[in-house]
């Protein structure tokens, strides 16, 4: 109360663009940085604000929990659609890799997975092992604020496919007929995620003058999330989030890191 906003001080495009758009069209989107407290981390928020009487009402979103929310009440609408037939349809029938969001139903009663976006192997187990075991609060609790609220949130340890190691895990729970549908993200892919948007959103606020505010005057040796920017066209380092002397550097196209020497991805 009482205190401007940072955030509309820094949004995609200047405050004098934001409030003229206000005034002539009564209300516009914007996107910002700015730290969700539920999660204490920053993300890209996209807000909505309306112009009215002298007075600016607003209210937004953060995106990566509204992607979640948008593939769960996906997978609610096929199921209140088809009935238990949109299983099948959620099921891929070989494992797909690297989807960065997917759907999951889990039966209400005995929580076995009935539904699962990536790994068909899953279903007709208990998936929720993980959640019952490193679960934020109690799973009776979890059933609780189900069905006293319809959905909640819900953070727990899971492996990651993509990294191949276990991290903290944000998930939206959703009941409906007596099955839960859910998506979540890992929070550690999340604040890199959050560490590129800021630097995008700077660019497209700043320019090139945002190289100089990504990059510190001196280097970050215990920085473990940090954003950097490469010319696209030579690879050369624009701008570092940690280590300053590697602005102008190319980057060497003949390196192979060593654990690709000793064990090459699948992929390669």
């Amino acid at each position: 109360m009482g205190v401007i906003p940072d955030s509309l001080t820094s949004a995609d495009r200047p405050l004098e663009r934001i409030l003229a758009d206000l005034d002539r069209d009564r209300a516009t989107w914007t996107e910002y940085m700015a730290t969700n407290p539920d999660t204490g981390t920053v993300q890209l928020k996209r807000a909505w604000l309306y112009l009215h009487d002298g007075y600016i009402f607003g209210a937004g979103h953060y995106l990566p929990e509204s992607r979640v929310k948008y593939v769960v009440e996906d997978a609610v609408q096929k199921f209140e659609q088809k009935g238990t037939d949109a299983f099948d349809e959620i099921t891929p029938k070989e494992d797909i890799n690297n989807a960065e969001l997917y759907p999951f139903v889990l039966n209400a009663t005995d929580l076995r997975t009935v539904a699962h976006g990536t790994i068909p192997s899953f279903v007709g187990k208990c998936c929720s092992d993980e959640i019952r075991t490193t679960g934020d609060r109690p799973i009776e609790v979890i059933l609780e604020d189900l069905r006293r609220d319809g959905g909640t949130w819900v953070e727990y340890v899971f492996p990651n496919p993509d990294t191949r190691t276990e991290q903290l895990k944000r998930t939206w729970l959703h009941l409906y007929d007596e099955y839960i549908s859910g998506s979540g993200y890992y929070l550690t892919d999340s604040r890199v995620q959050s560490k590129v948007e800021e630097a995008v959103h700077l660019y497209t606020s700043n320019g090139e003058d945002v190289f100089g505010i990504i990059t510190p005057e001196t280097a970050d040796d215990l920085a473990t999330e940090y954003a950097f920017v490469l010319d696209s066209t030579t690879l050369e380092t624009v701008a570092h989030g940690a280590f300053p002397l590697r602005v102008g550097i190319e980057y060497d196209r003949s390196y192979v890191p060593p654990l690709y020497q000793r064990h090459p991805h699948p992929s390669r």
